[in-house]
Parts: structure tokens; C-alpha cells; sequence
């Protein structure tokens, strides 16, 4: 899914904004900068904590 990341906790803390590509498999999600091939960020899945949605807004929470 191509997903627009705001500069907010990990987003900021990483300089990960922008538009990004979200790349989810049976164990891991990635963000995937456009025009590149390598993950930016590559997350266990297991290493979430939650998630949800906010109005128009998804978000992920990682940490144990």
C-alpha cells in the first residue's frame, strides 16, 4: 500500500516522512521508500505493540 508517513514518534525520530510503499508479510511490515528497493525500516511484526486508527489516520506502536 503506498502510505504517507507524518513526522511523529518513530516517523520523526527516524526522518522517516513522507510517501512511502507498506510492505506487510506473514512476519514483518516495511516501509519502502518510492524509487528505492530496500526497506527504510523493516519491523517484527511481533515487536508490535498495537495499532488502530484515528479519523483518517492509521498508526503502529512498537515496543514490548
Amino acid at each position: 500500500w503506498q502510505v504517507n508517513l507524518k513526522p511523529k514518534g518513530l516517523g520523526q525520530s527516524r526522518n522517516l516522512t513522507g510517501v512511502y510503499r507498506l510492505c506487510l508479510s506473514a512476519r514483518t511490515i516495511g516501509f519502502v521508500k518510492l524509487n528505492c528497493e530496500q526497506p527504510s525500516v523493516t519491523l517484527q511484526l511481533m515487536n508490535i505493540r498495537r495499532c488502530g486508527h484515528s479519523d483518517s489516520f492509521f498508526f503502529i506502536e512498537v515496543g514490548r
